[in-house]
């Protein structure tokens, strides 16, 4: 039996790619601009109709996982047991950083955190 996927519910251009400044792990759209954690320790935003780079702000070791949650970005970053960094989405300005379990990976629009380390949700 062949699998043929299923057709989108809305038409989407699947055919364009942008460029970020390395390893993108996380995506999340705010309604007008698309932002990428990178392995670079930083948060890219992306200019959704263009791909324009509007700059980069640091989120500490490993920027992985990112959520918006209406005004703000949650990021989950790894090192010294793991954090989640919450940014401005104005102009992406660090408002603090909370520590979570060991190695966060994902993260959620209600601030909860995979942990993949200890195999918890914080």
């Amino acid at each position: 039996m062949v699998h043929t996927p299923a057709a989108s519910w809305y038409s989407a251009n699947q055919t364009i790619t942008f460029p970020v400044p390395e390893s993108p792990l996380g995506v999340a759209f705010d309604g007008e601009n698309i932002w990428v954690t990178t392995a670079g320790v930083a948060i890219s935003k992306l200019r959704a109709n263009d791909g324009t780079n509007l700059g980069n702000s640091p989120v500490g070791i490993l920027g992985g996982g990112v959520a918006f949650d209406g005004a703000n970005f949650w990021i989950t970053t790894q090192g010294f047991g793991g954090a989640v960094s919450k940014l401005q989405a104005s102009n992406g300005g660090v408002i603090g950083s909370f520590l979570t379990g060991n190695n966060p990976r994902g993260v959620a629009f209600d601030d909860r955190v995979a942990n993949r380390g200890d195999n918890t949700v914080s």
